[in-house]
């Protein structure tokens, strides 16, 4: 190999080291675009079950008003 200057010597390590950082960089990112995918699927788990138990709670409250109306005409 031939011997570099000082000049190319700085320039060959600048582009290394923004190399190594750019591949970190993007090991980061993948890491957090699959954090932020597990946490849009969970976020849409519970909001089916919030919307579930919303329905239920619902349903419960109109059959207590049901039930209210029928002892009231007893």
């Amino acid at each position: 190999m031939l011997l570099m200057d000082s000049y190319q010597q700085s320039c060959y390590l600048t582009t290394l080291v923004l190399v190594v950082k750019t591949t970190q960089l993007e090991s980061e990112k993948m890491q957090k675009e699959a954090e932020v995918q597990k946490l849009m699927d969970e976020n849409m788990k519970l909001s089916a079950l919030l919307d579930k138990k919303e329905a239920q709670l619902l349903a419960m409250s109109e059959q207590c008003k049901g039930m209210a109306l029928s002892a009231s005409n007893i």
